[in-house]
């Protein structure tokens, strides 16, 4: 305490004059400034971490998060990217458990639900896998990707109808989803239905995604 009156003694000479209210104002105001500075740093330095990711290079980005853990570590937004990561990595326990610290630093992250969501449904808790992504709705409803996963979902609990109803629900929100008719290509393509199938990776291809223009390549001659 002493440090800090002094500090402020130098800084402002005239502090100590001042009521009792009025100085807990001004280090109020003084705080937030500071912890404005840090909050802005901590999200530059997140965001430059999430143009890596863009790039895939997961290990470069991986490294560089786990170089700032100590300082970081109370961000669900530090976790989330955490978790991403690591699921790219095909690292499943530890972007669980990061998935996971996220989730309880902010219960309103509705992504690292979606995201956990995944890594149950590859683990085989499908029950899970249902339960955050409803978890994911309630939070924020009615996005086009809690409607993929679940069609994902569906479609490994060999539930076809289902999982197609979940991908034209994600495509009636966006029209430009390319995973979704990726997906429900995929879906038609199993149900022998090559036709159905080109369709939906023909409109994503049109749309510039690479992997359905390999799939038309490939299947729809």
């Amino acid at each position: 305490m002493y440090k800090l009156n002094k500090l402020f003694a130098y800084h402002f000479p005239n502090y100590f004059s001042i009521n009792k209210f009025s100085r807990l104002t001004i280090i109020l105001v003084i705080l937030s400034i500071f912890l404005f500075d840090i909050n802005a740093k901590t999200m530059t330095n997140l965001n430059d971490i999430r143009e890596i990711i863009k790039k895939e290079n997961y290990q470069e980005a991986l490294n560089l998060l786990n170089a700032k853990e100590e300082t970081h570590g109370k961000n669900y937004d530090f976790y989330f990217l955490k978790g991403r990561v690591y699921q790219e990595l095909k690292l499943n326990n530890r972007a669980f458990e990061a998935y996971t610290k996220s989730i309880l630093l902010n219960k309103e992250n509705y992504k690292a639900y979606l995201n956990r969501a995944m890594i149950k449904g590859a683990d085989g808790d499908f029950n899970g896998a249902v339960k955050d992504l409803e978890n994911a709705n309630k939070i924020e409803a009615n996005k086009p990707q809690y409607y993929l996963n679940l069609g994902i979902v569906y479609a490994s609990l060999n539930r076809p109808l289902d999982s197609i109803e979940s991908f034209l629900n994600a495509i009636n929100i966006d029209k430009d989803f390319t995973d979704a008719y990726n997906n429900l290509g995929i879906t038609y393509y199993h149900r022998n239905n090559l036709e159905l199938a080109c369709d939906n990776w023909k409109i994503a291809a049109n749309k510039n995604d690479q992997t359905s223009k390999l799939w038309v390549e490939d299947y729809c001659k």
